[in-house]
C-alpha cells in the first residue's frame, strides 16, 4: 500500500459522513409511512428517531475512551458493519419493535464509528494536512443535508420507506473496503485497558434524563413535579460523576482535558455552534413552509443556497485552517451566522425570494466556516493519546447543543406565536378562555394542514386568525432568530478568546 491510499480512506471516510446525513433526514421524512404501513401511532414512531439519538448519546463517550486504548480502524470497522446489518434489519421490519429494535443497533454502531472517523483522520493525516481532510469529509455533511430530502423523497415516492435502509447498504460496503483494505497505521495502547463502569453509569443516567426531558417540554405542565425531580437526578449524577473523575486512577474522562484552553473553546464553541444550527433548520422549514407557503420541492430548491454553499465553503474552509490556524476561520464563522441569524429575524411573511436565498448563503458561508474549523480543531488540539475521547467529548456536545436547540427553538415559536395571536384577539376586545388557547397551541402546532382546531372560534374571528398567521408565526420566528443571535456571538467571543492560547 502507498502513503497515498489515506486519500482513498478519506473518500471512504466522506461517504459515510454523507450516509449518515442521508439516514437522518430520510428517516425523519419516513414516520408517517412507517406508521402507516407498520400500523403503529406516530407516538410509537418517534422512537424510531429517539431511540438512535438516546443510545448514541449514553454509549459514545465509554466506546471514546475505549478507542484510545485500542485500533481505530478494528473500531471503525466493527461499527460501520453494525450499521449496514441494523440498516438491512430495519429495511426487514415488520413490527415498529423490531424496527426501533434496529434503530438501537444503529445507535451503538454510530458511537463506535464515528468518534473513530476523527481518529482514523488525526492517524492517517500530518498536522498540516487535516484541516484539509476534516474540509473535505465536511464536504460529504453538506452533500448528505442537500441531497437528503431529495433521495428520501424520491425512494418514498418510487420504492418505498424500506428503501430508506436498504440503500445504505451498498454505500456503507464502498466504505467499509476501501477502509478493511487500509493499512493499520497506529495501534495506540495505553497501561490501564479497563473503563469505569461506575464513570459510565453515571454520565450515562445523567445524559439520558437530560435528553427525555428536553424531549418531553409539551408535557411539562402536566408533569412538572415529575420532570424537575428527574433533572435533580440528571444534575446530582453529573455531580458524582465529575467527583468520580477527580479520584479514580483511570477517569472516562480527564479532567485534565480541559485545561487545554483550545480544546475548552472548541467544545464549548460546538455546543453552541450546534444549538444554533439546529434552530436554523428549524426556522428554515417553518418560515419556508408555513410562513411562506412554499411546497415542500419549492422549499428544497430554496435550502440548497444553504446546503450547497456549507458543503462547499467547509471543504475550502479545511485548507484554510491548515495555512492560517482555527481562530480566523472559526471566529469568522460563528461571527456570520450571528449576522445571518439577525438578517433571518428581520425576514416578513412578504420577502423577496431573493432576500431570504441571500439570507441563507450567508449562513450556509458562516456554517461551512464554522463546522470545518471546530471539526478541524478536535483533530488538532489534543494529543494523540487523547483524540478518541477528544472527539467523543466533542460529539456529546454537539449532541446536547442540538438537543438543546430543537427543544429551546419549538418552545420559544409556539410561545410566541400563542402570545401573537392572543395578543391580536384582545386589540379586537376579544378574551380568549383556556380551551380556546389549546386550539390555538394545536393550531400552531398544526399550520398548514386542516383548520379544524379552530372549531372553538366563530366564523369571523377564524377568519381574523387565518389572515394574520403568516404574521404572528413571524413574530416567533424573529423571536428565536434573535435569541439564536445572542448564542452565536456568545459562541464567538468564546472561541475569540480560547484560541489566543496555546
Amino acid at each position: 500500500m502507498t502513503d497515498n491510499y489515506r486519500w482513498i480512506v478519506l473518500i471512504a471516510l466522506s461517504l459515510m459522513a454523507f450516509l449518515i446525513n442521508v439516514d437522518y433526514t430520510a428517516v425523519n421524512l419516513a414516520l408517517i409511512p412507517m406508521a402507516a404501513d407498520l400500523h403503529a401511532d406516530i407516538n410509537t414512531m418517534q422512537w424510531v428517531l429517539s431511540a438512535y439519538v438516546l443510545v448514541w448519546a449514553v454509549l459514545v463517550i465509554p466506546v471514546g475512551s475505549y478507542a484510545d486504548k485500542h485500533s481505530k480502524r478494528h473500531l471503525c470497522l466493527s461499527g460501520l458493519g453494525l450499521f449496514l446489518f441494523a440498516s438491512l434489519l430495519a429495511g426487514l421490519a415488520s413490527s415498529a419493535h423490531l424496527l426501533i429494535a434496529a434503530r438501537i443497533l444503529q445507535g451503538i454502531a454510530g458511537a463506535i464509528y464515528v468518534p473513530a472517523m476523527y481518529s482514523l483522520i488525526y492517524i492517517n493525516f500530518s498536522e498540516n494536512e487535516r484541516g484539509r481532510a476534516i474540509g473535505m469529509m465536511s464536504l460529504g455533511v453538506g452533500l448528505g443535508m442537500a441531497m437528503g430530502p431529495f433521495i428520501g423523497g424520491v425512494l418514498l415516492a418510487f420504492i418505498n420507506w424500506r428503501s430508506i435502509f436498504f440503500i445504505n447498504i451498498p454505500v456503507g460496503l464502498i466504505a467499509l473496503l476501501i477502509i478493511y483494505y487500509s493499512p493499520e497505521k497506529e495501534h495506540l495502547k495505553q497501561a490501564n485497558n479497563t473503563i469505569d463502569k461506575t464513570s459510565a453509569i453515571l454520565l450515562g443516567l445523567s445524559t439520558i434524563i437530560i435528553l427525555y426531558v428536553l424531549g418531553q417540554w409539551q408535557l411539562w405542565a402536566q408533569n412538572a413535579v415529575v420532570y424537575f425531580a428527574l433533572l435533580i437526578a440528571a444534575v446530582s449524577s453529573f455531580i458524582g460523576f465529575v467527583h468520580l473523575q477527580k479520584r479514580i486512577a483511570n477517569p472516562l474522562i480527564p479532567l485534565s482535558i480541559f485545561s487545554n484552553l483550545p480544546f475548552t473553546g472548541v467544545c464549548i464553541g460546538m455546543l453552541l455552534e450546534q444549538y444554533g444550527f439546529s434552530t436554523i433548520i428549524v426556522a428554515s422549514g417553518l418560515y419556508l413552509q408555513k410562513i411562506m407557503q412554499f411546497s415542500s420541492l419549492t422549499s428544497s430548491l430554496v435550502y440548497l443556497a444553504l446546503t450547497a454553499i456549507f458543503g462547499v465553503i467547509a471543504a475550502m474552509g479545511g485548507s484554510w485552517i491548515d495555512r492560517t490556524g482555527l481562530r480566523k476561520p472559526t471566529v469568522l464563522g460563528l461571527a456570520l451566522l450571528a449576522v445571518g441569524s439577525i438578517f433571518f429575524a428581520l425576514l416578513s411573511p412578504n420577502s423577496n425570494i431573493f432576500i431570504i436565498c441571500l439570507m441563507l448563503i450567508v449562513l450556509g458561508v458562516g456554517m461551512g466556516l464554522a463546522f470545518a474549523g471546530l471539526n478541524t480543531g478536535v483533530v488538532k488540539t489534543v494529543t494523540p493519546e487523547q483524540i478518541g475521547i477528544g472527539s467523543s467529548v466533542f460529539l456529546m456536545c454537539a449532541l446536547l447543543g442540538n438537543a438543546f436547540g430543537v427543544t429551546i427553538t419549538t418552545l420559544i415559536y409556539q410561545k410566541s406565536s400563542l402570545t401573537k395571536f392572543i395578543q391580536l384577539l384582545l386589540d379586537k376586545g376579544v378574551m380568549v378562555n383556556i380551551n380556546q388557547i389549546n386550539s390555538l397551541n394545536n393550531y400552531i402546532a398544526n399550520i398548514g394542514g386542516l383548520n379544524h382546531d379552530l372549531i372553538l372560534f366563530s366564523n369571523n374571528l377564524k377568519i381574523t386568525i387565518l389572515s394574520n398567521t403568516g404574521y404572528a408565526l413571524n413574530y416567533g420566528i424573529h423571536n428565536i432568530m434573535l435569541l439564536n443571535a445572542l448564542i452565536l456571538l456568545i459562541a464567538t467571543l468564546c472561541c475569540a478568546m480560547l484560541f489566543k492560547k496555546k
